[in-house]
Protein backbone atom coordinates (compact mmCIF):
# COMPACT_ATOMS: atom_id res chain seq x y z
CA UNK A 1 0.00 0.00 0.00
CA UNK A 2 3.12 2.55 0.42
CA UNK A 3 4.21 1.84 -2.05
CA UNK A 4 1.17 2.49 -4.47
CA UNK A 5 0.26 5.49 -2.45
CA UNK A 6 4.13 6.67 -3.26
CA UNK A 7 3.69 6.30 -7.29
CA UNK A 8 0.07 8.19 -6.86
CA UNK A 9 1.75 10.81 -4.82
CA UNK A 10 4.11 11.38 -7.74
CA UNK A 11 1.80 10.60 -10.11
CA UNK A 12 -0.33 14.11 -9.05
CA UNK A 13 2.86 15.57 -8.68
CA UNK A 14 3.42 15.17 -12.14
CA UNK A 15 -0.31 15.97 -13.16
CA UNK A 16 -0.19 19.57 -11.32
CA UNK A 17 2.85 20.33 -13.23
CA UNK A 18 1.32 19.58 -16.11
CA UNK A 19 -1.78 21.36 -15.18
CA UNK A 20 0.31 24.65 -14.72
CA UNK A 21 1.88 24.34 -17.84
CA UNK A 22 -1.52 24.26 -19.43
CA UNK A 23 -2.52 27.02 -17.44
CA UNK A 24 0.99 29.06 -18.37
CA UNK A 25 0.05 28.15 -22.51
CA UNK A 26 -3.34 29.07 -22.22
CA UNK A 27 -2.37 32.92 -20.65
CA UNK A 28 1.01 32.78 -22.77
CA UNK A 29 -1.47 32.70 -26.33
CA UNK A 30 -3.27 35.46 -25.57
CA UNK A 31 -0.56 37.47 -23.82
CA UNK A 32 1.82 37.53 -26.49
CA UNK A 33 5.16 38.88 -25.71
CA UNK A 34 7.33 40.37 -28.12
CA UNK A 35 10.61 38.77 -26.07
CA UNK A 36 9.17 35.76 -27.28
CA UNK A 37 8.75 32.03 -25.77
CA UNK A 38 11.72 31.64 -23.13
CA UNK A 39 10.46 34.48 -21.18
CA UNK A 40 7.11 32.95 -20.26
CA UNK A 41 9.33 29.24 -19.94
CA UNK A 42 11.16 30.83 -17.29
CA UNK A 43 8.52 32.30 -15.65
CA UNK A 44 6.73 28.59 -15.75
CA UNK A 45 9.70 27.10 -14.18
CA UNK A 46 9.81 29.84 -11.50
CA UNK A 47 5.86 29.36 -10.65
CA UNK A 48 6.24 25.16 -10.56
CA UNK A 49 9.44 25.35 -8.50
CA UNK A 50 7.45 27.99 -5.73
CA UNK A 51 4.07 25.67 -6.00
CA UNK A 52 5.79 22.65 -5.35
CA UNK A 53 7.88 23.85 -2.72
CA UNK A 54 4.41 25.39 -0.95
CA UNK A 55 2.96 22.32 -1.87
CA UNK A 56 5.28 19.86 -0.24
CA UNK A 57 5.55 22.05 2.93
CA UNK A 58 2.05 21.58 3.67
CA UNK A 59 1.11 18.17 3.10
CA UNK A 60 -0.76 18.55 0.11
CA UNK A 61 0.35 15.16 -1.42
CA UNK A 62 -0.56 13.41 1.66
CA UNK A 63 -3.46 10.82 2.31
CA UNK A 64 -5.57 13.49 4.24
CA UNK A 65 -6.02 15.71 1.48
CA UNK A 66 -6.47 13.28 -1.34
CA UNK A 67 -9.15 11.59 0.70
CA UNK A 68 -11.00 14.54 0.76
CA UNK A 69 -11.72 16.33 -2.45
CA UNK A 70 -13.27 19.66 -1.20
CA UNK A 71 -10.12 19.83 1.03
CA UNK A 72 -7.33 19.14 -0.97
CA UNK A 73 -9.03 21.28 -4.01
CA UNK A 74 -8.95 24.78 -2.47
CA UNK A 75 -5.77 23.82 -0.62
CA UNK A 76 -4.16 23.82 -3.69
CA UNK A 77 -5.82 26.96 -5.25
CA UNK A 78 -4.53 28.80 -2.08
CA UNK A 79 -1.11 27.78 -2.92
CA UNK A 80 -1.69 28.79 -6.56
CA UNK A 81 -2.70 32.08 -5.26
CA UNK A 82 -0.03 32.48 -2.56
CA UNK A 83 2.55 31.75 -5.56
CA UNK A 84 1.05 34.12 -8.03
CA UNK A 85 1.53 37.33 -5.38
CA UNK A 86 4.57 36.05 -4.93
CA UNK A 87 5.87 36.51 -8.73
CA UNK A 88 3.71 39.73 -8.96
CA UNK A 89 6.21 40.99 -5.68
CA UNK A 90 9.26 39.56 -7.41
CA UNK A 91 8.36 41.78 -10.29
CA UNK A 92 6.86 45.04 -8.50
CA UNK A 93 10.22 44.88 -5.85
CA UNK A 94 12.67 44.36 -9.78
CA UNK A 95 10.65 47.31 -11.26
CA UNK A 96 10.11 44.50 -13.83
CA UNK A 97 7.56 43.16 -16.29
CA UNK A 98 10.08 39.76 -17.18
CA UNK A 99 8.06 37.50 -14.84
CA UNK A 100 4.84 38.57 -16.87
CA UNK A 101 1.92 40.98 -16.73
CA UNK A 102 -0.75 41.29 -14.38
CA UNK A 103 -3.06 39.95 -17.33
CA UNK A 104 -1.03 36.84 -17.28
CA UNK A 105 -1.26 36.54 -13.88
CA UNK A 106 -4.53 37.02 -13.49
CA UNK A 107 -5.97 34.34 -16.32
CA UNK A 108 -2.76 32.03 -15.42
CA UNK A 109 -4.26 32.17 -11.88
CA UNK A 110 -8.25 31.11 -12.98
CA UNK A 111 -6.69 28.49 -15.73
CA UNK A 112 -4.35 26.93 -13.09
CA UNK A 113 -7.64 26.82 -10.53
CA UNK A 114 -9.69 24.73 -13.15
CA UNK A 115 -6.78 22.47 -14.45
CA UNK A 116 -5.46 22.09 -10.61
CA UNK A 117 -9.57 21.18 -9.54
CA UNK A 118 -10.07 19.16 -12.84
CA UNK A 119 -6.76 17.06 -12.11
CA UNK A 120 -8.14 16.13 -8.54
CA UNK A 121 -11.20 15.56 -9.47
CA UNK A 122 -10.11 13.22 -11.95
CA UNK A 123 -8.05 11.14 -8.93
CA UNK A 124 -10.67 11.52 -7.04
CA UNK A 125 -12.76 8.80 -9.42
CA UNK A 126 -9.64 6.95 -10.48
CA UNK A 127 -9.43 6.08 -6.59
CA UNK A 128 -13.10 5.12 -6.04
CA UNK A 129 -13.42 3.34 -9.41
CA UNK A 130 -10.54 0.81 -8.31
CA UNK A 131 -11.52 0.50 -4.70
CA UNK A 132 -8.86 2.46 -3.23
CA UNK A 133 -10.31 5.03 -1.11
CA UNK A 134 -9.56 5.62 2.00
CA UNK A 135 -5.85 5.47 0.99
CA UNK A 136 -4.88 5.40 5.03
CA UNK A 137 -3.98 2.43 6.39
CA UNK A 138 -5.69 1.77 9.57
CA UNK A 139 -5.56 -1.04 12.00
CA UNK A 140 -8.72 -1.16 14.53
CA UNK A 141 -7.24 -3.53 17.57
CA UNK A 142 -9.72 -4.92 19.76
CA UNK A 143 -8.29 -5.23 23.56
CA UNK A 144 -11.09 -5.77 26.04
CA UNK A 145 -13.81 -3.78 24.25
CA UNK A 146 -15.81 -4.43 21.06
CA UNK A 147 -15.42 -2.63 18.27
CA UNK A 148 -17.77 -1.04 16.07
CA UNK A 149 -18.91 -1.55 12.71
CA UNK A 150 -16.57 -0.38 10.07
CA UNK A 151 -17.47 0.05 6.38
CA UNK A 152 -14.80 1.28 4.50
CA UNK A 153 -11.71 -0.91 3.73
CA UNK A 154 -8.80 -1.78 6.83
CA UNK A 155 -6.87 -4.12 8.96
CA UNK A 156 -7.69 -5.42 12.20
CA UNK A 157 -6.46 -7.43 14.77
CA UNK A 158 -7.73 -9.34 18.28
CA UNK A 159 -4.78 -9.09 21.23
CA UNK A 160 -6.85 -11.19 23.36
CA UNK A 161 -5.48 -14.04 21.45
CA UNK A 162 -1.98 -13.01 22.52
CA UNK A 163 -2.06 -12.29 25.79
CA UNK A 164 1.59 -12.88 26.08
CA UNK A 165 2.52 -9.80 24.10
CA UNK A 166 0.61 -7.54 26.31
CA UNK A 167 3.18 -5.71 28.18
CA UNK A 168 6.01 -3.46 27.56
CA UNK A 169 8.48 -5.19 30.25
CA UNK A 170 9.94 -7.61 27.30
CA UNK A 171 11.93 -6.42 24.20
CA UNK A 172 10.49 -9.56 22.11
CA UNK A 173 7.12 -8.67 22.95
CA UNK A 174 7.49 -4.83 21.50
CA UNK A 175 9.22 -6.17 18.69
CA UNK A 176 6.49 -8.52 17.95
CA UNK A 177 3.80 -5.40 18.20
CA UNK A 178 6.16 -2.95 16.43
CA UNK A 179 6.11 -5.58 13.19
CA UNK A 180 2.11 -6.29 13.85
CA UNK A 181 1.38 -1.94 13.40
CA UNK A 182 4.50 -1.48 11.09
CA UNK A 183 3.27 0.52 7.97
CA UNK A 184 0.05 2.00 9.85
CA UNK A 185 -1.12 5.02 9.23
CA UNK A 186 -3.54 5.07 12.08
CA UNK A 187 -4.06 2.41 14.66
CA UNK A 188 -7.14 2.51 16.79
CA UNK A 189 -7.44 1.05 19.96
CA UNK A 190 -11.06 -0.34 21.73
CA UNK A 191 -10.11 -1.12 25.26
CA UNK A 192 -10.98 -0.89 28.83
CA UNK A 193 -9.77 2.47 30.69
CA UNK A 194 -6.97 0.51 32.77
CA UNK A 195 -5.42 -0.90 29.47
CA UNK A 196 -5.45 2.77 28.06
CA UNK A 197 -1.69 3.42 29.69
CA UNK A 198 0.10 0.71 27.98
CA UNK A 199 -1.75 1.67 24.48
CA UNK A 200 -0.51 4.89 24.80
CA UNK A 201 3.18 4.19 25.48
CA UNK A 202 2.82 1.63 22.40
CA UNK A 203 1.45 4.31 20.28
CA UNK A 204 3.93 7.28 20.88
CA UNK A 205 6.67 4.91 20.26
CA UNK A 206 5.49 4.42 16.69
CA UNK A 207 5.33 6.34 13.53
CA UNK A 208 1.67 6.58 13.74
CA UNK A 209 -1.74 8.45 14.75
CA UNK A 210 -3.00 6.55 17.51
CA UNK A 211 -6.33 6.60 18.93
CA UNK A 212 -8.71 5.22 21.74
CA UNK A 213 -12.46 4.65 20.64
CA UNK A 214 -14.23 7.02 23.08
CA UNK A 215 -17.67 8.38 21.90
CA UNK A 216 -17.83 10.45 25.19
CA UNK A 217 -14.61 12.29 23.48
CA UNK A 218 -16.84 13.55 20.82
CA UNK A 219 -19.58 14.37 23.08
CA UNK A 220 -17.61 16.58 25.17
CA UNK A 221 -16.04 18.71 22.49
CA UNK A 222 -12.47 17.26 22.72
CA UNK A 223 -10.19 18.80 20.94
CA UNK A 224 -7.98 16.02 19.52
CA UNK A 225 -10.46 13.78 18.41
CA UNK A 226 -11.29 11.62 15.24
CA UNK A 227 -14.96 11.64 13.94
CA UNK A 228 -16.24 8.31 11.49
CA UNK A 229 -19.85 7.43 10.65
CA UNK A 230 -20.12 4.86 13.15
CA UNK A 231 -17.65 5.77 16.21
CA UNK A 232 -15.62 8.36 17.40
CA UNK A 233 -11.51 8.80 18.75
CA UNK A 234 -9.68 10.22 20.89
CA UNK A 235 -6.75 10.83 19.54
CA UNK A 236 -3.00 10.25 21.87
CA UNK A 237 -0.32 10.44 19.24
CA UNK A 238 1.01 11.74 16.09
CA UNK A 239 3.38 10.44 13.90
CA UNK A 240 6.78 12.55 14.06
CA UNK A 241 6.87 12.51 10.17
CA UNK A 242 5.41 12.94 7.23
CA UNK A 243 5.41 10.47 4.09
CA UNK A 244 7.27 13.51 2.48
CA UNK A 245 9.28 14.11 5.80
CA UNK A 246 10.52 10.61 5.49
CA UNK A 247 11.10 10.72 2.08
CA UNK A 248 13.22 14.04 2.56
CA UNK A 249 15.16 11.75 5.44
CA UNK A 250 16.11 9.07 3.38
CA UNK A 251 16.88 10.46 0.02
CA UNK A 252 19.40 12.60 2.17
CA UNK A 253 20.70 9.63 4.42
CA UNK A 254 21.05 7.53 0.91
CA UNK A 255 23.03 10.98 -0.76
CA UNK A 256 25.15 11.34 2.01
CA UNK A 257 26.18 7.84 2.96
CA UNK A 258 27.01 7.24 -0.50
CA UNK A 259 29.15 10.17 -1.00
CA UNK A 260 30.39 9.33 2.74
CA UNK A 261 31.60 5.97 1.69
CA UNK A 262 33.79 6.50 -1.28
CA UNK A 263 36.25 8.64 0.38
CA UNK A 264 36.11 6.69 3.58
CA UNK A 265 36.50 3.42 1.70
CA UNK A 266 40.46 3.48 2.41
CA UNK A 267 40.00 3.58 5.79
CA UNK A 268 37.76 0.60 5.73
CA UNK A 269 39.80 -1.70 3.64
CA UNK A 270 42.71 -1.17 5.84
CA UNK A 271 40.75 -1.31 9.03
CA UNK A 272 39.67 -4.86 7.80
CA UNK A 273 43.05 -5.93 7.14
CA UNK A 274 44.95 -4.78 10.39
CA UNK A 275 41.79 -6.49 12.43
CA UNK A 276 42.28 -9.57 10.53
CA UNK A 277 46.17 -9.78 10.86
CA UNK A 278 46.09 -9.27 14.69
CA UNK A 279 44.07 -12.56 15.67
CA UNK A 280 42.74 -13.56 12.59
CA UNK A 281 38.77 -13.57 13.82
CA UNK A 282 35.86 -11.53 11.92
CA UNK A 283 36.68 -8.32 10.97
CA UNK A 284 32.98 -7.49 11.61
CA UNK A 285 30.36 -7.56 15.23
CA UNK A 286 27.22 -8.36 14.42
CA UNK A 287 24.50 -7.49 17.03
CA UNK A 288 20.76 -7.00 17.21
CA UNK A 289 20.01 -4.00 18.30
CA UNK A 290 16.48 -2.34 18.74
CA UNK A 291 15.42 0.37 15.64
CA UNK A 292 12.48 2.05 14.64
CA UNK A 293 9.01 0.63 15.75
CA UNK A 294 10.85 -1.40 18.36
CA UNK A 295 12.00 -3.69 16.24
CA UNK A 296 15.27 -5.73 16.51
CA UNK A 297 17.64 -5.08 13.42
CA UNK A 298 21.43 -6.42 12.62
CA UNK A 299 24.07 -3.74 13.33
CA UNK A 300 27.60 -3.76 11.91
CA UNK A 301 30.88 -2.66 13.73
CA UNK A 302 33.89 -3.10 13.17
CA UNK A 303 35.03 -5.75 16.05
CA UNK A 304 37.58 -4.37 18.46
CA UNK A 305 37.03 -6.91 21.10
CA UNK A 306 38.99 -10.39 21.80
CA UNK A 307 36.91 -13.02 19.99
CA UNK A 308 36.45 -15.25 22.77
CA UNK A 309 35.21 -11.87 24.98
CA UNK A 310 32.58 -10.88 23.00
CA UNK A 311 29.29 -9.65 24.33
CA UNK A 312 26.32 -10.00 22.13
CA UNK A 313 23.23 -9.10 24.48
CA UNK A 314 25.72 -5.68 25.77
CA UNK A 315 25.01 -6.52 29.17
CA UNK A 316 28.62 -4.96 30.23
CA UNK A 317 29.11 -1.59 29.01
CA UNK A 318 32.71 -1.20 27.41
CA UNK A 319 34.98 1.01 29.91
CA UNK A 320 38.41 2.28 30.19
CA UNK A 321 41.13 -0.01 29.65
CA UNK A 322 38.69 -2.85 29.69
CA UNK A 323 40.51 -5.68 28.94
CA UNK A 324 38.64 -7.16 26.56
CA UNK A 325 39.91 -4.49 23.83
CA UNK A 326 42.29 -5.60 21.11
CA UNK A 327 45.07 -3.48 20.43
CA UNK A 328 43.38 -2.07 16.83
CA UNK A 329 40.26 -2.10 18.65
CA UNK A 330 41.64 0.64 21.13
CA UNK A 331 42.46 2.52 18.18
CA UNK A 332 39.25 2.39 16.56
CA UNK A 333 36.82 2.74 19.46
CA UNK A 334 38.75 6.30 20.44
CA UNK A 335 38.54 7.57 16.97
CA UNK A 336 35.04 6.15 16.27
CA UNK A 337 35.98 4.35 13.27
CA UNK A 338 34.37 1.33 14.80
CA UNK A 339 31.30 2.53 14.04
CA UNK A 340 31.59 3.29 10.23
CA UNK A 341 30.10 0.04 8.87
CA UNK A 342 26.94 0.75 10.12
CA UNK A 343 27.14 3.40 7.21
CA UNK A 344 25.93 0.06 5.08
CA UNK A 345 23.11 0.09 7.99
CA UNK A 346 21.53 3.59 6.54
CA UNK A 347 21.81 1.79 2.97
CA UNK A 348 19.65 -0.89 4.17
CA UNK A 349 17.44 1.42 5.59
CA UNK A 350 17.63 -0.22 9.07
CA UNK A 351 19.50 2.92 10.41
CA UNK A 352 19.29 7.17 9.39
CA UNK A 353 22.56 9.36 9.64
CA UNK A 354 20.99 10.84 12.52
CA UNK A 355 18.81 9.49 15.36
CA UNK A 356 18.72 8.10 18.44
CA UNK A 357 21.43 5.52 19.13
CA UNK A 358 20.20 1.77 19.07
CA UNK A 359 21.33 0.03 22.31
CA UNK A 360 21.92 -3.68 22.68
CA UNK A 361 18.70 -5.47 24.67
CA UNK A 362 20.53 -6.03 27.67
CA UNK A 363 21.52 -2.74 28.07
CA UNK A 364 21.31 -1.34 31.82
CA UNK A 365 21.90 2.06 33.54
CA UNK A 366 21.93 1.51 37.71
CA UNK A 367 21.97 -2.09 37.39
CA UNK A 368 18.36 -1.87 35.89
CA UNK A 369 17.14 -2.50 32.01
CA UNK A 370 17.03 0.62 30.32
CA UNK A 371 13.22 0.80 30.01
CA UNK A 372 12.93 -0.18 33.77
CA UNK A 373 14.56 2.94 34.31
CA UNK A 374 11.90 5.07 31.83
CA UNK A 375 8.72 3.74 29.90
CA UNK A 376 9.45 6.14 27.61
CA UNK A 377 12.85 4.54 26.48
CA UNK A 378 10.25 3.01 23.85
CA UNK A 379 9.13 6.20 22.76
CA UNK A 380 13.02 7.01 21.18
CA UNK A 381 12.00 4.44 18.52
CA UNK A 382 9.01 6.13 16.44
CA UNK A 383 12.58 6.96 14.43
CA UNK A 384 15.28 5.21 13.02
CA UNK A 385 18.29 4.93 14.79
CA UNK A 386 21.17 7.19 13.88
CA UNK A 387 24.91 6.83 13.47
CA UNK A 388 25.12 9.76 15.26
CA UNK A 389 22.43 11.72 17.80
CA UNK A 390 21.81 15.06 19.55
CA UNK A 391 22.94 13.41 22.92
CA UNK A 392 26.09 12.67 21.01
CA UNK A 393 26.99 15.58 20.03
CA UNK A 394 26.30 17.34 23.28
CA UNK A 395 28.99 15.03 24.81
CA UNK A 396 25.83 11.99 26.02
CA UNK A 397 28.66 9.14 25.24
CA UNK A 398 30.63 6.04 27.15
CA UNK A 399 29.31 4.00 29.51
CA UNK A 400 25.45 4.43 31.34
CA UNK A 401 26.93 3.92 35.10
CA UNK A 402 24.02 5.64 36.68
CA UNK A 403 20.30 6.13 35.45
CA UNK A 404 20.86 9.86 35.39
CA UNK A 405 23.49 9.19 32.26
CA UNK A 406 20.23 7.16 30.50
CA UNK A 407 17.88 10.03 31.30
CA UNK A 408 19.75 12.60 30.09
CA UNK A 409 20.46 10.76 27.18
CA UNK A 410 16.95 9.84 26.56
CA UNK A 411 15.63 13.30 26.89
CA UNK A 412 17.99 13.72 24.34
CA UNK A 413 16.33 11.53 21.84
CA UNK A 414 13.07 12.94 22.86
CA UNK A 415 13.43 16.37 22.08
CA UNK A 416 15.10 15.22 18.57
CA UNK A 417 11.67 12.91 17.44
CA UNK A 418 9.70 15.97 18.83
CA UNK A 419 11.50 18.36 17.34
CA UNK A 420 12.91 16.63 14.08
CA UNK A 421 13.84 18.93 11.29
CA UNK A 422 16.30 18.29 7.82
CA UNK A 423 18.51 21.25 8.57
CA UNK A 424 18.34 19.99 11.92
CA UNK A 425 20.09 16.58 10.96
CA UNK A 426 22.71 18.55 9.09
CA UNK A 427 23.98 20.92 11.79
CA UNK A 428 24.22 17.28 14.17
CA UNK A 429 26.31 16.07 11.10
CA UNK A 430 28.70 18.82 11.74
CA UNK A 431 28.33 19.39 15.03
CA UNK A 432 29.79 15.22 15.14
CA UNK A 433 32.82 15.93 13.51
CA UNK A 434 34.12 18.00 16.72
CA UNK A 435 33.00 14.37 19.17
CA UNK A 436 35.05 11.97 16.36
CA UNK A 437 37.92 11.69 18.96
CA UNK A 438 36.09 11.51 22.74
CA UNK A 439 37.48 11.12 25.74
CA UNK A 440 34.80 8.96 26.49
CA UNK A 441 34.69 7.30 23.05
CA UNK A 442 36.24 3.80 24.62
Amino acid sequence: MDALRFRFYLGLMALDAIALFAANSVANFVFRNPAGEAQYLNRFAICLTIYLGFAVHNRLYNYLHIESLGARSWSAIRILLSTELIIILMNYLAKSSAYSSRGHALLMLVYGSAFLMGVRILADAVLRRRGLLPLANVLYVRDGAELPEIRHRHFSIDMERSAALLHSNDPEAMHVIGGSLMNMDRVVVACPPDRRPFWSLIMRSLNIQGEFIDDQAYRLGAAGIYKARSYSSLIVSLPPLAMQQRMMKRAFDLAFAMAALVPLAPVLAMTALLIKLEDGGPVLFVQQRTGRNNRFFRMYKFRSMKVDRLDAAGTRPTGINDDRLTRIGRVIRRTSIDELPQLFNVLLGDMSLVGPRPHAVGSRAGGQLFWEVDQRYWQRHALKPGLTGLAQVRGLRGATDTEEDLLLRLQCDLDYVRNWSLWGDIAIIAATVRVVVHQKAY
